[in-house]
């Protein structure tokens, strides 16, 4: 069953307006996680991308030490799976208190996860190398039109030439969606109480087409979606899976990849 269209506002979020969507974002996320919010485990979906997909299917079993960019690792139970794999992972997240959970759980590694702005920079650097794998699990949507692209180029610039990139997007069947009202430049406001703590802006994904729209700058290998629905309210998630399109390989990933 197809969930309800996404409005296209032609309006355009003003740049402090912008600032403040991603001041609200962080807040949000900042209060979750001194709540305790936070997997403890990976969820089902990322066991199975890693033993159907990766593994089985494009042999990245981590064998190899093959490195991972977990780009909003949270408090690091996906980084901490993939690590008992043999990837060698890297992490970055916008709050502090998550990294330092990874760094907790990871301590040999712990200098692989930082704390990065949540405001996407076109020349914005994370570790200073090329990366096998990216991987970003419920996160891109946080981010405007405008930023998640910005964003995109530099996750591009990271991945290897042959590399394989996985992001999750909310989809419009996800019950936030029933919950929020269109802002511009692609977001829209959840309001889950009438405490400003609980309003943040999310990007909904409408269909598989949108979401190969959303990541044109790869050739997808696999598409798919999760969901999980408890008390009647839906969980939905996209997913994406890719490899950097011939186009958009560059020069210096070539140069610089190995």
């Amino acid at each position: 069953m197809q969930g309800p269209s996404v409005s296209k506002s032609s309006v355009a979020v003003k740049p402090d307006e912008a600032m403040d969507y991603l001041a609200q974002n962080k807040t949000y996320y900042h209060k979750e996680f001194g709540r305790g919010y936070g997997h403890h485990y990976p969820e089902s979906h990322v066991i199975k991308l890693y033993n159907r997909i990766l593994a089985a299917r494009l042999g990245i079993s981590g064998a190899r030490g093959e490195r991972m960019l977990d780009f909003g690792c949270s408090t690091g139970a996906n980084a901490t799976y993939f690590a008992s794999k043999g990837f060698d992972v890297y992490g970055v997240d916008i709050s502090p208190i998550p990294v330092d959970k990874c760094r907790q759980s990871l301590p040999d590694i712990k200098d692989h996860f930082q704390v990065i702005s949540p405001s996407p920079q076109e020349d914005d650097s994370f570790f200073d190398c090329l990366f096998d794998v990216i991987f970003s699990n419920q996160v891109l949507y946080l981010l405007s039109e405008s930023d998640f692209h910005v964003r995109l180029g530099t996750l591009l610039r990271h991945l290897k030439p042959d590399g394989v990139f996985i992001a999750t997007m909310m989809g419009t069947k996800h019950y936030f969606y029933s919950r929020s009202t269109p802002v511009g430049d692609g977001l829209r406001q959840v309001v889950l109480s009438e405490d400003p703590r609980d309003q943040f802006f999310l990007r909904f994904t409408e269909s598989e087409d949108h979401l190969r729209e959303q990541f044109a700058l790869f050739d997808p290998l696999y598409v798919g979606y999760y969901d999980i629905n408890l008390c009647q309210d839906s969980g939905f998630h996209y997913v994406f899976v890719g490899r950097p399109t011939h186009s958009e390989i560059t020069s210096t990933q070539r140069d610089t990849a190995g």
